[in-house]
C-alpha cells in the first residue's frame, strides 16, 4: 500500500474516546440518581372527549415543575390470557419429535353459556361471521345431547312403478339399418 492510502485509515481517535468518556459517565449518572417524585391521574383534573386532540389535563403548577407524569397503563386481555394446558403432549425422544401440548387461552374457561361463546369467538376474531361464531359457540359451549337415530332411516324406499321401463329380451334379433 501506498503512504496515502495508509494514512487515511490510521485516524485520530482521541476526541472520539473524550467524548464517549463523557457519555458514558453522564449515563451513570443519572442511573444512580434518584428517581424524582411523581404523580398520576389521580392527583389531576382530566377532559377526556372522544377525539384525542381536545383531551385535557389539568395540573398544579408545583407538581410541573418538581414532579413526572406517570399515567395509570392498563393491560389488554390479550395480553395477559395466558394458555393452560389441557392435554400434555408425547415427550421427545430419539425415535420422534414427540407431539406439542394442546391448550387453551384462560378466557376460554370463564365462558358458561352459548351467548358468552359468541362474544369470546368474536372478541378473538373480529373478521369471523357473526353466524359462524354462534355455530362454533353452540357446538364448543352448547348441551351435548346424545345422537338417537330413528327406524325411518331403516325403513325401505318405496318402489315408484313407472310406465316406461327398459327391457331385456333375449334371442336372435335381425337389426336392418336401411
Amino acid at each position: 500500500m501506498s503512504e496515502e492510502k495508509r494514512n487515511t485509515f490510521d485516524l485520530d481517535t482521541t476526541e472520539l474516546e473524550n467524548l464517549m468518556g463523557d457519555l458514558k459517565g453522564d449515563f451513570i449518572k443519572a442511573a444512580i440518581e434518584e428517581i424524582p417524585e411523581t404523580f398520576s391521574q389521580e392527583d389531576t383534573l382530566q377532559i377526556t372527549s372522544n377525539d384525542e386532540r381536545l383531551n385535557y389535563l389539568f395540573v398544579k403548577k408545583e407538581d410541573i415543575d418538581n414532579k413526572i407524569y406517570r399515567p395509570k397503563e392498563y393491560l389488554d386481555i390479550d395480553r395477559i390470557d395466558y394458555d393452560i394446558v389441557v392435554k400434555k403432549g408425547e415427550p421427545e425422544t430419539e425415535d420422534s419429535l414427540g407431539t406439542m401440548d394442546e391448550t387453551r387461552p384462560a378466557s376460554f374457561f370463564k365462558v358458561k353459556t352459548v351467548e358468552e361463546g359468541v362474544d369470546y369467538y368474536l372478541n378473538k376474531n373480529p373478521d369471523l361471521p357473526e353466524d359462524v361464531a354462534e355455530i362454533m359457540s353452540r357446538y364448543t359451549f352448547g348441551v351435548k345431547e346424545p345422537i338417537v337415530k330413528d327406524d325411518a332411516t331403516k325403513k325401505k324406499k318405496k318402489k315408484i312403478k313407472s310406465q316406461d321401463k327398459l327391457e331385456v329380451k333375449h334371442g336372435k334379433f335381425v337389426v336392418d339399418f336401411s
